[in-house]
């Protein structure tokens, strides 16, 4: 069936990268491809991309790569709409799976990391 033919895909030909945890992302794409991403200029550079604010920080907003667009808020009904019978929510818990068994793959075993929260 169509989900598992699109589990199929993700599991073999995707390295997975969560919104959620962004900067983490990177890294692993970075250290994937065994780029260096340790040195003040690159930091920046994924600091930018990632736009994460410090303490009185007004112009980091929003990261420089997101859309402004209204949230749907969990528990709505758009909410319930959108995740009902879904089977994009359920790709969505896989790739969740994935994510954290490729970390383990690549030899980052990063959990719940400090700078995506």
């Amino acid at each position: 069936d169509d989900l598992e033919l699109a589990k199929q895909i993700v599991k073999e030909k995707i390295l997975v990268g969560l919104e959620s945890k962004f900067v983490e992302s990177i890294h692993r794409f970075n250290v994937y491809s065994g780029i260096d991403d340790s040195s003040k200029e690159r930091q920046s550079c994924i600091a930018s991309l990632a736009r994460v604010p410090t303490k009185g920080d007004k112009q980091a907003t929003r990261a420089s790569n997101s859309d402004p667009h209204p949230k749907t808020k969990p528990g709505s009904a758009l909410w319930k709409l959108l995740t009902e019978d879904s089977l994009d929510v359920l790709l969505y818990e896989y790739i969740e799976e994935i994510y954290e068994h490729q970390g383990e793959m690549i030899g980052l075993n990063i959990k719940d990391s400090a700078d995506d929260k």
